[in-house]
């Protein structure tokens, strides 16, 4: 009987393009740029237009979205991000990628819902909610928890009729979520509302971070109003 040997001569470029392929396939980093649209692949070559479809793209449970620079902002209406996800600017600057509600829209920007659900490098901005029993206008940490660092947090207006004290003009942080190395400014509680900036009502923590020029203009039917930087409840 004769035995064959069969020999497959593979260039070790070609090798190394598929062992990356297959490491780039399963980091689950996904890009968006307004230059982008909503049916690629989220890869930086073609990446999707809206923070929204790169989100509905992250399926691995550690993944990450990268927001690309630009002077127009990216918009995100309530966006409950609720899994293990890193959304970043790509350049790691706040002032780069602005996020804002839709333009015409009163809605909070993000609702973060997981200890690993991460904004970083971001400025978020103009979120803007009413009605009943609502908190953070521009970020709403869930019971779950969520991080937020290295962002700028501005211009949320909470205009909210509470069933209890405790609003957030910027922040609020309702379970064992973290807000580091963040600049805090120029947010509003008003109507029946308290915590002009941030309002922490678990076991939240706050830290390194530059707060100033927010304010509380509420009236909470003759009750007293707190705090118009950081105030903290059952914390």
């Amino acid at each position: 009987m004769k035995l064959f040997k069969i020999e497959l001569a593979l260039p070790v470029a070609a090798i190394s393009a598929f062992f990356l392929f297959v490491l780039s396939a399963s980091a689950g980093t996904y890009y968006v740029s307004h230059a982008g649209a909503s049916g690629n692949p989220g890869t930086e070559e073609s990446p999707v237009d809206t923070i929204a479809a790169a989100l509905a793209l992250c399926v691995s449970g550690d993944d990450e979205i990268v927001i690309e620079k630009s002077d127009a902002p990216y918009f995100a209406d309530d966006l409950l991000v609720s899994q293990k996800v890193v959304i970043r600017s790509a350049t790691g600057i706040p002032e780069d990628v602005v996020v804002t509600p839709t333009t015409g829209t009163k809605k909070r920007v993000f609702q973060l819902n997981h200890a690993a659900a991460t904004l970083n490098g971001l400025t978020v901005s103009g979120g803007t909610i009413s009605g009943g029993d609502v908190r953070g206008a521009n970020v709403l940490v869930g019971s779950n928890g969520g991080i937020v660092e290295n962002c700028i947090i501005r211009n949320g207006a909470n205009n909210g009729e509470m069933s209890s004290k405790g609003s957030g003009g910027a922040i609020a942080l309702q379970g064992p979520g973290r807000v580091s190395n963040c600049v805090i400014t120029n947010n509003v509680a008003g109507k029946l509302n308290d915590c002009g900036a941030v309002c922490i009502m678990g076991a939240g923590l706050v830290e390194n971070c530059f707060v100033a020029w927010n304010s509380t203009a509420g009236n909470m039917a003759g009750k007293e109003i707190d705090g118009s930087g950081i105030t903290a409840r059952n914390g």
